[in-house]
């Protein structure tokens, strides 16, 4: 998991994209706002899950670890449910 761990931290900094924050800056959020953002973050999620499960193979060849193309997806499907806490963690 230690190998894994430059390709969520680089993910991690395009899962939320600064909305989640652009939420606490405005003096009044909507409820369009916030659904913007659940959703943009929900679909960057999605992304970022299929093209962490795209370049596993690739991980796993680069490190010779057959198993880290499993672990690779797998993990990155926090990327799918992060999202869901973001706005409510923010508003």
């Amino acid at each position: 998991m230690g190998m894994l761990t430059i390709f969520f931290a680089v993910a991690m900094g395009f899962s939320d994209v600064g909305f989640g924050m652009g939420l606490i800056q405005r003096k009044e959020i909507t409820k369009d706002d916030e659904t913007s953002v659940f959703f943009f973050n929900i679909i960057a999620g999605i992304v970022l899950t299929l093209l962490l499960c795209a370049i596993s193979p690739l991980a796993a060849m680069f490190y010779r670890q057959p198993i880290l193309k499993v672990l690779l997806c797998v993990s990155s499907l926090q990327f799918v449910f992060i999202p869901f806490g973001i706005v409510q963690m923010h508003s």
